[in-house]
């Protein structure tokens, strides 16, 4: 006799589970159905006693824990990106989360890195790009005029 499928998810599991006790001695047979051993529906039938209480629960955030997002600092932090980015520094998420915590103090009580996602979920929804810190170099926004005056200096070696 082939072995049978050796992995089941959760509810195939629980199919098997209720098929194999929906009948008195009939935990054999399914399990001969299944090419697998009696013992191991007696062992799941224990384990998932306690998981069916959490799939059948749909899962929400609770309300008590949603935090209500402040346009006036998130204001703040668009024109501090703009501010950074038009003097051609290279913004990262801690300079914004510093900038956060010193325009308003609440946030110096929060947790470090829960302040870091917020900051990334905000500027992903704007469409805007954090600059990471790496060892390559990054490109940066010049000046035209800088451009021009590079490209006509070259040329004229030339």
């Amino acid at each position: 006799m082939g072995r049978g499928k050796s992995i089941y998810s959760i509810r195939e599991k629980q199919a098997i589970v209720e098929e194999a006790f929906a009948i008195v001695n009939n935990v054999k047979a399914t399990a001969r159905i299944y090419k697998i051993q009696p013992q191991q529906i007696r062992k799941w039938r224990e384990q998932l006693s306690g998981v069916t209480c959490g799939l059948q629960k749909k899962m929400f955030r609770d309300p008590s824990k949603i935090v209500v997002e402040r346009s006036d600092v998130f204001d703040h932090i668009l024109a501090y990106f703009e501010q950074l980015r038009n003097r051609d520094i290279a913004v990262f998420v801690g300079m914004l989360a510093a900038e956060v915590r010193r325009y308003d103090a609440s946030f110096l009580s929060g947790k470090t890195n829960d302040l870091n996602q917020r900051i990334i979920r905000f500027l992903h929804r704007n469409n805007l790009v954090h600059r990471r810190r790496t060892h390559v170099a990054q490109n940066t926004r010049h000046c035209h005029q800088k451009i021009r005056d590079f490209v006509d200096g070259v040329n004229s070696h030339i």
